[in-house]
C-alpha cells in the first residue's frame, strides 16, 4: 500500500482512501457533536457512503425530545379515557 498524502485518508469501514473534504479539527467538531463524551481517539475516519450507515438519526438532544413528546402524547390519550 502506498503511503497517504496530507489531504488524504482511508475509511475505517471499507478501506478506501479518499480526499479529505474537511480539516481534521472539523471531523473531531462533528464527532464531538454527534457522540458527546466519545473518546475521539476510540473513532475511526468514515467516508460519506460508509457515514450514511452509521450515522445517528436522532442527535441526543433530539432523542430526548421525542421521547418526552411520546410520554406527553400518551398521557393526553390516558387522560381523554379517564374522564
Amino acid at each position: 500500500m502506498s503511503q497517504l498524502k496530507p489531504n488524504e485518508y482511508q475509511c475505517a469501514l471499507c478501506k478506501h482512501i479518499y480526499t479529505k473534504a474537511m480539516s481534521d479539527k472539523e471531523a473531531m467538531a462533528e464527532t464531538r457533536f454527534y457522540w458527546p463524551g466519545v473518546d475521539q481517539q476510540d473513532c475511526g475516519v468514515v467516508c460519506d457512503d460508509c457515514w450514511q450507515k452509521i450515522r445517528p438519526h436522532y442527535l441526543p438532544h433530539q432523542a430526548r425530545r421525542a421521547k418526552s413528546s411520546r410520554r406527553a402524547r400518551k398521557a393526553r390519550q390516558n387522560s381523554r379515557w379517564n374522564h
